[in-house]
């Protein structure tokens, strides 16, 4: 292989396996950044707060990198190149706030909102798991049961025979889930026609475009706040979103700032947002309150996404059990048709032989 096509592979190669690395989990990162705003807050220096951090407990991977991270300081390094060290612990959107955070002396307000940001999160993923863990349970109980009625209805097949090919179909389909986004938005292809496909989804469709804004929303005022331009706060805001839409509709935004628009006209430009983000970025420009605004609409969106995942939760239950239930009922049906017509032959053949 030519050191050109090694050169081309290695980027995407890395972003595939950076996008199934699994990092700290959100609880775990809203306690690393709270204690370590709490530290700033209390008047301690970067350094000595470090120092503290590492006796911490609770902060798991995070804690046993701090040494690392304070000895290039002590080397006169800076914060966010201390963070880029650990690229498997800190995302670029992080470095990129932590960096702004540096430059204006404003670290505590960063790790404050990035500590808020990961506990919403955390508290999501909390609902999310423990709303879908009954039905996977319900749906495995299906796929367990079927092939026992079919064994009744047949003792000569195999019951792991007919089990294991529902289960590989299930897992399967669980697998694709999982990989095929994850290698979409690490190569980049396809990351559209997913996005287009997850938006007919009913409710779903809805609670991620409403994640993502908040997404978005939180970590442009969080920059803007911090000290960060507007053209170099929108590529990272778009990228926190975790939509291929949005990255690129902050980039057109980015184009329109830098050129010396202001937001409001260069969202309008871009197109897709919803009105009530419009008219809050409006009342934020106007009042000289852009940041707080962001923030509050960051929280009005979250909020929109935690009830739809709540309904989502809800409902889901429900209809597992319903397809579930409908699937046995079918699979009864079926065997007592087959054993009954089995009878019937068996008594025309009987009655066959008599005459």
């Amino acid at each position: 292989m030519s050191n050109t096509q090694e050169q081309q592979r290695t980027p995407v190669l890395r972003a595939l396996a950076g996008s199934f690395r699994l990092g700290p989990r959100p609880r775990t990162r809203a306690l690393f950044y709270q204690q370590f705003a709490s530290l700033l807050g209390a008047g301690l220096p970067l350094l000595r707060s470090i120092e503290a951090l590492e006796d911490q407990a609770g902060i798991g991977t995070i804690g046993r990198k701090l040494a690392s991270m304070r000895r290039h300081i002590e080397d006169g390094g800076d914060l966010a190149g201390a963070f880029e060290q650990c690229p498997h612990l800190f995302g670029p959107v992080e470095i990129a706030m932590v960096r702004a955070g540096e430059r204006a002396g404003r670290l505590e307000e960063v790790f404050a909102r990035l500590a808020d940001s990961y506990s919403r999160r955390g508290r999501l993923t909390t609902l999310f798991v423990g709303g879908v863990l009954y039905p996977v349970i319900l749906l495995h109980l299906g796929l367990l049961i079927a092939p026992f009625i079919r064994t009744l209805q047949n003792p000569e097949q195999s019951y792991l025979g007919l089990l294991l090919p529902r289960l590989g179909l299930l897992y399967g389909a669980g697998f694709l889930l999982f990989f095929v986004p994850r290698l979409a938005r690490a190569t980049g292809v396809g990351t559209g026609l997913l996005e287009a496909v997850r938006d007919l989804i009913p409710v779903y469709g809805g609670l991620t475009r409403k994640l993502s804004l908040a997404r978005f929303a939180r970590t442009l005022g969080g920059l803007y706040d911090a000290g960060a331009g507007l053209a170099e706060a929108l590529p990272v805001a778009g990228a926190a979103g975790g939509s291929e839409r949005l990255r690129r509709r902050s980039e057109t935004m980015a184009r329109a700032v830098s050129e010396g628009r202001p937001l409001l006209a260069a969202l309008n430009e871009a197109g897709g947002f919803p009105k009530p983000f419009e008219n809050m970025v409006e009342t934020g420009e106007s009042s000289g309150q852009l940041g707080p605004m962001l923030g509050k609409a960051a929280d009005y969106y979250a909020d929109e996404a935690q009830t739809a995942l709540t309904r989502l939760v809800a409902v889901l239950p429900i209809v597992i059990y319903l397809g579930v239930a409908a699937y046995i009922g079918y699979e009864i049906v079926r065997a007592y048709a087959d054993l009954l017509g089995r009878t019937m032959e068996g008594a025309l053949g009987t009655m066959g032989g008599g005459r």
